[in-house]
């Protein structure tokens, strides 16, 4: 389905809003076309046999007229403004649901800013054409409609050399607003090239300053901005030769009638007032085919932001549940990966042949390079992602076959580098679960040993922390990230080497947490430095996306193979 039919699917469930809001158009259409007709009633009975008594009637019907065309107008707008924005609302839920459907592989693959941009800027340019387009393009085309019945009614051989040059201005018209569609998908590609490039460097500026790189990063955004003005540009310029070009034609055409009609009164066969009527309609058709010259540009704008956004929706879930998937209610936390491969494009294997059995409350320490697929491995068991061949089971049961929402509830995950949202401590450790009392969110933060600093800030658990933490230090952010994990009480843990960016005094105190949090959970950490892991059940090495190790710290240093070649490796530049 094309994307203007998709769009006008949209319109299906107000169509008696919309059948009104189009007899409010209609009515106004006709009650613009009375006025020229009453011009024409002016001149040939009023002015002419000098009726004072109908100049007054007049006077009064021309007032009349324009406050009934006012309450039309009103209701022209409110009603497609009404019908306009829910379309809009319905539309950027649905393309932002269905963003949250998408395996995290979309998210690696397309650009934050990208992202924002479609929901944002393309939805934006919708809705001038889907609530302002709509009026314009149905008043417009009844009153050309209108316009030429009266025209003809008035003379239609004047009327056969106004429309003679109409084709001509739709000539103009299709040719030029083709150019548009291809101008206006480029226009807000460049513009969502500089949403992104403005998204990354705001989101790493602490980096950027920290190398001295702000003239790199303000010369990059220098030459995006100028792609995207020179874009722009392309676009104004198109519109800019359309406008003038139709308005050239329509001019062309009215001196022409000038002449011609001027010839006609003087023979008699056509009255003053006829003769101005008549110009004063083809006056009036100037601007409806001007302004449909206009919409159809816009239109052209607005499909290309469609494909944009219906590009996002039809991009299909690579994780989904079957009919009818099974609940999770509880689980002991056993986890069995079983002749496991995995790729994110399809064709190059990051794990191969993963076989690994983690019993119930075992720690498993994941070392090895990096980029050899350690937090891969990780992010199979909440089924971010899902093996190409292969099972990843929780107590025996296949992870495709389970209900999402009900597996991630058993899995708490603290990341490197922990997000946090805007809102209070509060609002962050109960994320996700926000039905908690304050006790659980309290003893969480006891348990992440969060409880004291956090009762150091005047507002207590009520501090705002700024947009993802920034007012809290590194090892403040991990140990909400941490009480965020357990307030849930999950049976299983994935920890991506929650203390390799801390200082010393940090790194004590998250340690400790951590250490609390995995008594008598199942959990995986995704080790950097080695000496965080030496007391775990079991240690797994991988390398070329195998496992080729496996086994307690002690056992893996006496064997000499490739642990303990990574371990020599940090030890010496420890030492250095």
């Amino acid at each position: 389905m094309s994307s203007a039919k998709r769009l006008l699917s949209y319109f299906a469930p107000y169509k008696v809003k919309i059948a009104v809001a189009i007899g409010c158009m209609v009515a106004v259409a006709a009650l613009n076309l009375v006025v020229p007709w009453i011009v024409k009633e002016m001149i040939d009975k009023i002015l002419i046999n000098k009726d004072t008594a109908m100049l007054n009637i007049i006077a009064v019907i021309v007032i009349v007229v324009y406050v009934v065309r006012g309450g039309f107008f009103f209701g022209q707008e409110y009603l497609m403004a009404s019908v306009g924005q829910e379309i809009i609302l319905k539309i950027r839920n649905e393309l932002y649901e269905h963003l949250h459907r998408l395996s995290l592989s979309f998210f690696v693959r397309e650009h934050t800013g990208e992202i924002v941009s479609r929901v944002v800027n393309d939805v934006y340019v919708l809705q001038d054409v889907i609530t302002r387009g709509f009026i314009d393009l149905v008043l417009k085309g009844i009153t050309v409609i209108g316009i030429i019945a009266f025209i003809f009614y008035i003379d239609w051989r004047l009327s056969l050399i106004t429309l003679a040059v109409l084709p001509l201005a739709a000539f103009a018209i299709d040719f030029y607003s083709k150019k548009l569609r291809h101008i206006g998908r480029d226009m807000q590609e460049r513009l969502a090239d500089l949403s992104a490039l403005i998204h990354e460097v705001i989101a790493g500026i602490r980096i950027v300053k920290s190398f001295g790189m702000e003239s790199t990063e303000i010369e990059r955004f220098k030459e995006r901005n100028r792609r995207n003005y020179t874009s722009i540009l392309k676009g104004v310029k198109v519109s800019a030769i359309l406008s003038p070009l139709v308005e050239l034609i329509m001019a062309c055409s009215l001196t022409l009638l000038l002449w011609y009609g001027g010839h006609e009164v003087i023979g008699g066969r056509l009255t003053p007032g006829e003769l101005v009527a008549f110009l004063g309609y083809v006056g009036l058709i100037a601007a409806p085919v001007k302004g449909l010259s206009g919409l159809y540009s816009r239109i052209q704008q607005a499909m290309a932001a469609a494909d944009r956004i219906f590009e996002i929706i039809d991009t299909p879930a690579e994780v989904v549940e079957p009919p009818n998937a099974k609940v999770l209610t509880s689980v002991e936390g056993r986890i069995t990966f079983d002749g496991v491969w995995f790729s994110y494009d399809g064709e190059n294997f990051i794990l191969k042949d993963i076989n690994l059995e983690v019993k119930p409350g075992e720690v498993i320490a994941i070392v090895g390079p990096t980029g050899v697929g350690k937090t891969t491995l990780a992010d199979l068991v909440p089924r971010f992602y899902d093996p190409q061949k292969g099972a990843v089971m929780i107590d025996g049961v296949n992870l495709k076959e389970v209900d999402i929402k009900s597996l991630r509830r058993h899995i708490g995950i603290v990341p490197q580098d922990p997000v946090l949202f805007s809102g209070t401590i509060r609002d962050n450790i109960a994320y996700g679960c926000p039905d908690a009392t304050d006790e659980e969110i309290q003893e969480a933060a006891r348990i992440a040993n969060a409880h004291l600093f956090i009762n150091r800030f005047p507002d207590g658990y009520d501090t705002i922390v700024g947009e993802r933490g920034a007012s809290l230090s590194g090892g403040e952010r991990q140990r909400i990230a941490i009480a965020r994990a357990i307030i849930r009480k999950p049976k299983i843990l994935i920890l991506d080497e929650a203390t390799s960016f801390l200082d010393y005094a940090s790194e004590s105190l998250v340690s400790e947490a951590i250490s609390k949090i995995m008594e008598g959970r199942t959990s995986l950490v995704i080790a950097h430095r080695l000496s965080t892991i030496v007391g775990a059940d079991k240690i797994i090495v991988l390398k070329d996306g195998r496992i080729v190790e496996m086994g307690r710290h002690a056992e893996l240093l006496s064997r000499r193979g490739e642990y303990y070649e990574l371990y020599q490796e940090q030890f010496r530049k420890l030492s250095a």
